[in-house]
């Protein structure tokens, strides 16, 4: 039950006037680094992975820095299909939440648990294997049983 924004007020409190308050941050609850307000306080360039899921857009570098522009998000996400859109068994619409700095090759979403229905006849239970992507090692709807 919380809008979700951080309202701790902007850390660079020596670009601010003496006697003015200081605004709130702009980022979402719960960012990890400096607070940093609407202002340009910071390197005004793109992040890096700006396309990614989870990105906060812009760099979050000192106005000068060298190197990568990385915002202050804690990960970027892959963001690519989930690798079980591809089965033939179910059709999943999620999106990978791995690290995008991570090597991989199956893109898992945020689901858990195999969806597919129990093989018995009459069933509509799922399966009970916890692995989202078990039916890309299923060899059949037989491999799934559920609980």
């Amino acid at each position: 039950m919380t809008d979700h924004k951080c309202h701790s007020p902007c850390g660079f409190v020596e670009d601010h006037a003496e006697n003015d308050e200081l605004p709130p941050c702009h980022h979402p609850a719960g960012h990890a680094g400096k607070h940093v307000c609407e202002s340009n306080h910071t390197c005004t360039h793109e992040c890096k992975y700006s396309a990614r899921k989870g990105c906060l857009k812009r760099c979050a570098g000192e106005d000068s820095h060298e190197g990568d522009h990385l915002c202050q998000a804690k990960e970027h996400f892959c963001g690519k299909k989930c690798s079980l859109s591809a089965s033939k068994l179910y059709k999943c619409t999620g999106l990978c939440v791995t690290p995008c700095e991570e090597d991989h090759e199956r893109h898992k979403c945020e689901s858990r648990g195999c969806p597919i229905v129990c093989c018995i006849d009459g069933c509509k239970r799922l399966c009970q294997n916890l692995d989202h992507l078990h039916a890309l090692e299923a060899g059949s709807r037989e491999d799934h049983m559920c609980g």
